[in-house]
């Protein structure tokens, strides 16, 4: 039975003090060069491929791309030792499938291995629209997911992860795939193909279409990473990685605020405060350090906020990443968030105004920061509540009022 009741509850916490205490790129293709029968890999690994078959340069996703007929075309990047991956992989190009070519099964886009074994591998599937990715040695090694929106005649940007403990895969910066997966990749000698997916000699499983700014990483790239690269950056230029994590719930006086820096970074500039705008704009007393480490204490003398982070207050940081050398500096990075919980109760239920409520339902809410206790007041009229100093004790953040 409902009935419309209006109900009017205080709580008093009893508080205790408790205190909590640069991807790495193996290789880029960006597939820029235009002319000639070499792909020059502006990763620090020098892994230049070179084009077989008949390669053509035509126009990119981004300026240049090369262009793929699915038969007998192809870059060998070589057998670079750098391409041994055992713990996580990043695999990322943007594709563009000729919707024309009668597909047999399943085309390389990356690929390592030898004959029948592929270290680690990323395929598409144009008879069946699928993505499928392969890391040899791992448990399961393969996985495959329906991608239907890969095969419309445009450019799409394609990546796979493996993380040591799960394999996702990405299209157009969205996971549309996730696996758990264990194990280490197996190494081999063999080359690393683009657009070919067996490297027996000749290569097989080829692709039909055009690539371009291909990847690898040694490194398990998260989905604002995917993001960054996706817009065609040839590195990861922002601060990324906040700990803690943009928006969390952070149940302390203090913390310790660290990132991953980005990859031309010698110092970072860090702003810190309860206005969004200062922050972002590095307006007021906002700016706190600039400083080699990718860490920084805050809440304690001698520190950032050396009063203690406040309760009930949300916190706006943001880290600019700083070369002095590079005439593109400084960085300025994305302003994350972390709130410090009320020291009063919060997120009651039944929620506040509520009408309607049923006679037996219990009352709800979430304890302030710290709360051991709670005193809950219960009337009908709001001021005798509001200025009432004996209440009903409770040790759980829940109390059953009777039928009402």
């Amino acid at each position: 039975m409902s009935w419309k009741l209006i109900c009017l509850v205080s709580l008093i916490l009893v508080l205790s003090v408790t205190v909590n205490v640069s991807a790495e790129l193996i290789s880029h293709w960006r597939l820029d060069d235009g002319s000639g029968v070499t792909a020059r890999d502006s990763g620090d690994s020098g892994n230049n491929g070179t084009l077989n078959g008949d390669a053509k340069w035509v126009a990119g996703w981004i300026g240049v791309a090369l262009e793929l007929e699915g038969e007998g075309d192809f870059v060998d990047c070589g057998t670079s030792g750098t391409f041994n991956i055992t713990d996580v992989v990043t695999l990322a190009a943007w594709v563009k499938p000729d919707l024309d070519f009668a597909y047999p099964g399943w085309s390389g886009i990356i690929m390592r291995g030898g004959p029948n074994i592929d270290t680690f591998a990323f395929y598409y599937n144009g008879p069946n629209q699928q993505l499928g990715f392969k890391t040899t040695g791992t448990t399961p090694p393969w996985t495959a997911t329906p991608a239907p929106g890969l095969f419309d005649g445009e450019w799409h940007h394609t990546c796979a992860v493996y993380d040591g403990a799960v394999k996702t895969v990405y299209l157009d910066g969205e996971p549309i795939h996730t696996v758990e997966s264990t194990g280490s990749i197996e190494t081999s000698n063999g080359r690393v193909l683009l657009g070919a997916g067996r490297d027996t000699n000749p290569p097989t499983l080829y692709l039909a279409g055009r690539i371009d700014d291909a990847r690898v990483y040694n490194e398990a790239l998260t989905q604002e990473q995917i993001d960054v690269i996706m817009k065609g950056s040839g590195a990861l230029e922002l601060a990324y990685g906040p700990d803690p994590g943009d928006g969390e719930l952070l149940e302390a006086t203090w913390a310790k605020l660290s990132w991953n820096a980005g990859d031309f970074a010698v110092t970072h500039d860090v702003y810190l405060g309860d206005n969004y705008d200062d922050v972002k704009d590095g307006l007021g007393d906002s700016f706190q350090v600039s400083q080699a480490e990718t860490s920084l204490i805050v809440g304690f003398p001698g520190f950032p906020v050396p009063g203690g982070l406040i309760p009930g207050t949300t916190y706006y940081w943001r880290v600019d990443e700083v070369n002095d050398a590079d005439p593109n500096s400084p960085w300025k990075g994305n302003v994350w968030s972390f709130s410090i919980p009320a020291k009063t109760a919060y997120s009651p239920d039944p929620a506040d105004g509520a009408e309607f409520v049923d006679l037996e339902t219990p009352l709800t809410w979430t304890a302030g920061y710290g709360a051991k206790l709670h005193t809950v007041y219960l009337g009908d009229d709001y001021d005798e509540v509001n200025s009432a100093t004996q209440g009903t004790p409770a040790g759980i953040a829940s109390y059953d009022p009777g039928t009402l």
